[in-house]
């Protein structure tokens, strides 16, 4: 057997003991949240997916008591949260976070709980700091050398030095790589059990069947067998992508052990055991088919667009579809699933990733409420640990309040307000990018199209309606819609005096007063016309508090023209706070002009407003 130098051999001693005790005062410091020295009260919330208005009574770091109506007892600080949901913090079983803004950018998701993928030595954080409670995993490989695994094994021999040295080092999880055969892997599970850590292998080498022989703790990464295949050989795949996956992909997944996919007989023996699955989903979608928010978190190679990686958009739906549909089979054999990102990966963003993933198991059968348990209370027993990943009396008070019942539409999960870890408020602005100070993250909004007046009337999509003003009453505008052999458009026209505004305006937000997150798209697209004078197109957003909005100016001309105004190039008039745009917080697009004479008559047709990627 072979030990990297990075982790090499068996420890003296002496630096057995120093490294015990730097593990145990580092449970202290950095794997448990700090607890919050006042007991405060969570008034007039609703627990996601329940009826009625409760108040959690949050002491130590726990829930103590949850109480009927909005009540705030004598001795707790009243938090108000009115009109709110709550639900657990979110768990992600898979991450590859190796530095503090990772863990950052995590917990500004509502990521509270996270379990490393190797790195030993990875995102160690300063006790001060707020940020998601870490389980350690190390990885084990005999093909690859570290940094990309923490031990590669070459034989069954002396797997008690690599057990030990991983548990002297704060790991309480080994991931086997599919290049570790089955003799091993089921030679080490016996030895790490007895040392208390748990193990995980990721499909690939093993069948199935073969897997479940072996008593592991989770069975990981489902695209594997997905992927491997498929970037053999891309440019084939490109010309000839049809039979190419039946040639390649679907014997590769029966090699596995998946034919259930192929004969609809389900995967009852997996069910039985009982043993989670952690599929994956968003790294299968990898590179995703659409644009994710905060990629400039993400390392210059990890933001790359879909051509890098050589892979057709054909292929990806193709993979994506079949894995969605080996997903339904799972969920109706009752398999038990928690969710794992695998991020920082190629345009897979930390905890943006994990509400990815539970979309994806909704695409695949889930309902809203089964997906959020997947990334809460499945994951919390996946990891052992008690009294955390629901919300009830006793538990841990990991808690996301949002603006949204993410039970009734499993995107409300992303309409963060506040955060809750171990028992104290978090500070989201502690969270932000450079220059960034917005933390509301608001309903994501699909659709390219916001408006393209079509039906003749004013309302969008978003059942809002279009509201002509101006800051003078003397000169309110007039809206008309205009019926053509296509559908038609919205003619906005009037006069517009100097110094102040003149157009139209939609808002944005729900009933419930949450902004729309459009950070997948790269700006506004507009079909328009109209003479010759300038506009602006503006957008208020929840950051700005001091009416400083971003916007940018256009001039339509005569003819019909398709303009693009890009996120980058919206703009502060530079009166108020400066702040970065992020595109996760809009509430609401406003078209107006300005005169710089007395009066000036003005004229804009709109044909579509919406979005582009």
């Amino acid at each position: 057997m072979t030990i990297s130098s990075q982790c090499s051999g068996i420890l003296s001693s002496w630096r057995r003991l120093g490294a015990l005790l730097g593990f145990a005062v580092g449970l202290f410091s950095w794997a448990i949240p700090a607890v919050a020295d006042v007991p405060f009260a969570v008034s007039g919330i609703r627990i996601a997916g329940q009826a009625g208005v409760v108040t959690l009574l949050i002491k130590e770091g726990r829930i103590e008591e949850i109480l009927p109506g909005n009540q705030v007892p004598d001795g707790y600080e009243a938090l108000d949260s009115e009109g709110l949901f709550a639900i657990p913090g979110l768990i992600d079983l898979a991450s590859r976070c190796q530095d503090l803004d990772c863990l950052r950018l995590n917990l500004r998701y509502g990521v509270t709980t996270l379990r490393l993928v190797g790195g030993l030595e990875a995102a160690r954080k300063p006790s001060e700091e707020k940020l998601p409670r870490l389980v350690r995993g190390a990885t084990l490989d005999m093909k690859s050398n570290p940094p990309r695994c923490d031990y590669r094994v070459s034989a069954k021999e002396n797997l008690e030095s690599v057990v030990e040295d991983a548990w002297s080092r704060g790991a309480e999880w080994l991931f086997l790589e599919p290049a570790v055969p089955e003799e091993v892997a089921a030679a080490i599970v016996p030895i790490a059990h007895a040392r208390g850590l748990k193990v995980a292998a990721r499909v690939g080498a093993l069948k199935f069947e073969q897997a479940l022989a072996i008593p592991f703790d989770s069975l990981e990464h489902l695209s594997s067998p997905l992927t491997s295949m498929i970037q053999l050989s891309p440019f084939a795949y490109q010309k000839s992508p049809e039979s190419l996956f039946r040639k390649y992909v679907v014997p590769q997944l029966w090699s596995v052990g998946l034919e259930g996919l192929l004969d609809g007989e389900g995967f009852p023996q997996l069910a039985e055991s009982r043993v989670p699955l952690v599929p994956g989903l968003s790294m299968i979608e990898y590179p995703p088919l659409r644009k994710p928010p905060d990629l400039d978190r993400l390392p210059g190679s990890l933001a790359k667009p879909l051509s890098r990686y050589g892979l057709s958009r054909t292929i990806l739906i193709k993979g994506q579809k079949l894995v969605l549909e080996l997903m339904k089979s799972f969920h109706k054999s009752g398999v038990p699933i928690a969710v794992g990102s695998w991020s920082p990966g190629p345009l897979n963003v930390p905890g943006f990733s994990v509400h990815r993933e539970m979309e994806l198991l909704v695409q695949a059968g889930w309902t809203p409420a089964e997906a959020l348990k997947c990334a809460t209370e499945n994951g919390a027993r996946t990891l052992g640990l008690e009294k955390t990943g629901r919300i009830e009396k006793g538990y841990a008070a990991d808690l996301l309040l949002l603006s949204e019942d993410p039970t009734k539409e499993i995107k409300g999960s992303q309409t963060i307000q506040k955060i809750i870890l171990g028992g104290e408020l978090v500070d989201l602005s502690l969270l932000a990018g450079k220059g960034e100070a917005n933390q509301i993250l608001g309903i994501p909004w699909t659709s390219p199209t916001l408006d393209d007046f079509s039906d003749l009337n004013l309302v969008a999509r978003n059942e809002r309606e279009w509201e002509p003003y101006s800051k003078d009453a003397s000169q309110e505008p007039k809206a008309r819609l205009i019926k053509t052999d296509f559908g038609g458009y919205l003619r906005l026209s009037g006069r517009s005096s100097r110094g102040s505004e003149t157009g139209i305006r939609l808002s944005l937000v729900s009933d419930k007063g949450s902004p729309r997150s459009m950070a997948s798209f790269s700006g506004i697209h507009l079909r328009v016309r109209g003479n010759r004078k300038q506009f602006w197109l503006r957008l208020p957003t929840a950051s700005v508090t001091d009416e400083d909005y971003f916007q940018a100016t256009f001039v339509p001309g005569e003819d019909w023209t398709e303009i693009q105004i890009p996120w980058t190039s919206l703009r502060q008039s530079g009166q108020g706070r400066p702040l970065q745009f992020s595109g996760r917080d809009i509430q609401g697009i406003e078209i107006y002009t300005r005169s710089r004479l007395k009066t000036e008559i003005f004229q804009i047709d709109l044909d579509l407003v919406g979005l582009y990627e």
